[in-house]
């Protein structure tokens, strides 16, 4: 009777490893792999692979971000590709948006090992064109980049050209620079530049660093926009008038705005200016929210 129950014992474990084998291989037939990223500052896992992803219709990523530091941090999502003009996104199933900026400002996480130092998101990529596009996500720490502001600011799109640019009649692009306030045009030519509008009554000078005619038509971000009807639109360079730009028609001639319009006017006249400047674009920010009231501030090193 003993060796019955031994033998009986005996069968029941092996039958349970031999279900546990068949339902861990069932249960990995059906789990998608993870792609996991580790370093000092945060811990990330993909639901899939987050490099060369190749785009047809749609794809879907999860992704789990950890804040491995000491302190809390913000993130964003980076997702790169050569074609985001086809590529829109969703966030957690939100509305579906342009891919207008590179980063995604996910929000700011607890220091490790308190509440609230991990979240995760779900990310939908959307292909608009009829051929496959690649993408690379990659999930990047705030490092108080004024770059990294300027590309996940709604009032920031891209051009053709892929420079960052502001747009709009009203916008936050303020900075304070030398203790003066400027306003920032956008991340150009992988420069910052930024303007001051200096109020003084100048003739036009050959070679000085005006604004161009293509920074004016761009910060309208419309096609519609031309040399004839321009004062029908509104754009935050219009807050000022009468300035000159720094195209030329001639020897003798040179483009303006004046109150919302395009003039070519003679050299000798004299028109405002906007003082432009070209920043690294490693130059850092230590407060501010780009208001008027609260312009950027650059950090002491920079």
């Amino acid at each position: 009777m003993k060796r019955f129950y031994i033998i009986l014992f005996s069968v029941l474990c092996l039958s349970v490893i031999l279900l546990g084998l068949s339902y861990s291989q069932e249960s990995t037939d059906n789990t998608i792999g993870l792609n996991e990223e580790v370093a000092t500052d945060l811990r990330v896992i993909y639901s899939a692979n987050p490099h060369n992803i190749e785009v047809m219709d749609s794809i879907t990523r999860d992704i789990s971000i950890t804040n491995r530091l000491t302190s809390s941090n913000s993130y964003f999502i980076y997702i790169n590709t050569t074609n985001p003009q086809d590529i829109t996104y969703s966030l957690d199933n939100k509305e579906e948006i342009p891919l207008t900026k590179k980063l995604i400002y996910i929000g700011n996480l607890n220091s490790f090992g308190q509440a609230n130092d991990q979240v995760t998101h779900q990310l939908q990529i959307y292909n608009k064109s009829n051929n496959p596009i690649k993408v690379d996500l990659a999930v990047v720490k705030d490092n108080h980049l004024l770059k990294d502001y300027l590309l996940n600011d709604s009032q920031v799109y891209m051009d053709t050209e892929e420079n960052y640019r502001y747009y709009g009649a009203t916008v936050n692009n303020y900075l304070k620079y030398n203790d003066q306030i400027y306003q920032i045009v956008g991340l150009i030519n992988n420069k910052i530049k930024i303007v001051r509008f200096t109020d003084t009554l100048d003739a036009f000078v050959d070679f000085n660093n005006y604004l161009t005619l293509y920074d004016y038509f761009q910060s309208f971000n419309s096609s519609s926009v031309t040399l004839e009807n321009s004062s029908n639109y509104q754009t935050w360079l219009n807050q000022v008038s009468d300035y000159w730009l720094l195209d030329t028609d001639g020897e003798t001639k040179a483009y303006c705005v004046t109150n919302g319009s395009i003039l070519l006017e003679e050299k000798t006249n004299l028109k405002n200016n906007y003082e432009v400047i070209d920043l690294l674009n490693d130059i850092k920010i230590i407060e501010g929210d780009g208001s008027y009231d609260h312009p950027y501030e650059v950090a002491y090193e920079s």
